[in-house]
């Protein structure tokens, strides 16, 4: 049956029904469409890691520094064990953070960060020359150091920023307190 209006539908389109000039349908477009927005996401997040990672490295050199800077106030015997920790402080903080990585710290690394470093060196009649703040400020830096690679495993650009925090706290109170006369 025709009507009045009937000469006015095409016949024949060989395009989808929605009319696309490139031959996709409304379900291709929006596939491309998340697709698009799954990799700007993705892209957004590996940037927001890259970023935290470059914020441990220098949080990492800043404590590495200042634990440099008491190790010159000690003798000789335990200048080394605090030399040691900033050393590996700055390799943990710095190299062993790794996006794809285990979240674990190396042995060695991870020895030179215990708490170990608040006793000196085993041979010492003392323990090193250090505030109580300082003394916090070791312990609290070496326990977020050796935790800092773990993040990977959930959420670093939001985790490693709040461990950072933390250590750029610790050093700043370990400074407000005077060294011992």
């Amino acid at each position: 049956m025709t009507n009045q209006f009937s000469s006015l539908l095409p016949v024949s389109d060989p395009r989808p029904a929605d009319n696309d000039p490139n031959g996709l349908t409304a379900g291709d477009r929006l596939d491309d469409h998340a697709a698009a927005g799954a990799a700007a996401a993705r892209e957004e997040r590996e940037h927001a890691v890259r970023e935290a990672l470059a914020l441990a490295a220098a949080v990492g050199e800043r404590a590495a520094r200042r634990v440099e800077a008491l190790a010159t106030r000690q003798d000789d015997g335990h200048r080394p064990v605090l030399e040691a920790f900033a050393q590996a402080l700055r390799q943990v903080m710095g190299r062993e953070i790794l996006p794809a990585g285990d979240g674990e710290v190396a042995a060695e690394p991870r020895y030179r960060l215990d708490a170990y470093v608040l006793l000196g060196a085993t041979d010492a009649e003392s323990t090193p020359d250090l505030t109580a703040a300082e003394q916090l400020a070791l312990a609290a830096v070496g326990a977020i150091a050796t935790t800092a690679p773990s993040t990977v495993l959930n959420d670093a650009a939001r985790d490693l920023p709040a461990l950072c925090a933390v250590i750029d706290s610790a050093l700043i109170l370990a400074e407000a307190q005077p060294a011992q006369a």
